[in-house]
Parts: C-alpha cells; structure tokens; sequence
C-alpha cells in the first residue's frame, strides 16, 4: 500500500507503466508516452473496498456482507454509497476490543451478514446497541484468525453497533 501510494499523483491516479526499462525504484517517469491508467485505480478501489475494507452489497436481496480485513487500526466510512444503499460503516479494533458500526440512511431495510475478527480461540463478551450481552466464542475462521458471526436486520433510519471485549 505504501509503494502504490507513493507513485500515485496528486489526484490519485497511477500511470500505467510509470518506470522506463531499467530504471531505479524511485525513479518515477510522469512524462512517458503512456497514460494514467484508470483501469488500474479502477481495479483497485473495488478490491480495496470488497477485500480489505470487507464491504459487500447485493442489491436484490438488500444483503450487505461486513467481513473486515483492515490491517490498520480501523475506519469509518461516512454516508458510504455502495450500489442502492446509503449507510456509514464503521470498524475499529484496538486492544481486546472490536466494533462495527452499521447506520442505514435508507427507508428500507437492510439485512446484515457480520464477520470480525479476534485474535485467539477463547469466549467474548459481546454487546449490541439493540440486542443483549452475550458471550460467544468464535464459530468459524478467515485468513487463518477466528471470527465471530452474526446476522441481523437493520431498519432504515435505525443503527446498529457490535461491540467484542
């Protein structure tokens, strides 16, 4: 992630091929005869939001799909606009503790499938804003770290928070 953001310009964008035959790593060309390549960035904003954020919609079925592989610390995706549906999504993780946050800025609802991940195979103590505390432990596995699982409805105008300690 740092070498792609340190060759893309200033708009974000990369070019296709941005080094001549030979060159140096660093050795950026900005004025070769390729272009910026939007395939690329196209490519990888979809894979960035599917694979690393976890984020996934079917509209049809209004069934989003949160299963984050954030390596980073979290994120909150404001007013996010994924096919039909308007929502924030939010994910943080820092010591023992773990949270999503689902807002639907829709009139309809939307069923959610949730997927977080925990460090070790031990019982969690897990809270909902609308829900009971309950202790669970992990029910299945994702890039080799056990996850927690859910599914539930979130109403339109409603959200909705899991919290792991």
């Amino acid at each position: 992630m740092s070498e792609l953001k340190r060759l893309c310009d200033l708009d974000g964008s990369w070019w296709w091929w941005p080094y001549r035959v030979g060159a140096a790593t660093g050795d950026v060309c900005r004025n070769f005869t390729c272009g910026k390549c939007g395939w690329a960035a196209g490519v990888f904003v979809s894979l960035f939001v599917s694979e690393i954020l976890g984020i996934r919609f079917d509209a049809p079925s209004r069934r989003l799909s949160l299963r984050p592989f954030s390596p980073c610390s979290g994120y909150r995706w404001e007013d996010a606009r994924i096919g039909s549906l308007r929502a924030t999504i939010g994910f943080t993780r820092g010591g023992n503790r773990v949270e999503c946050l689902v807002e639907n800025h829709d009139d309809r609802a939307i069923d959610v499938g949730l997927s977080l991940p925990v460090d070790e195979e031990r019982e969690y103590r897990v809270a909902a804003t609308k829900g009971r505390c309950e202790n669970r432990r992990p029910t299945a596995r994702f890039l080799g770290r056990p996850v927690l699982e859910w599914t539930f409805t979130v109403r339109g105008g409603e959200s909705r928070t899991y919290t792991i300690d």
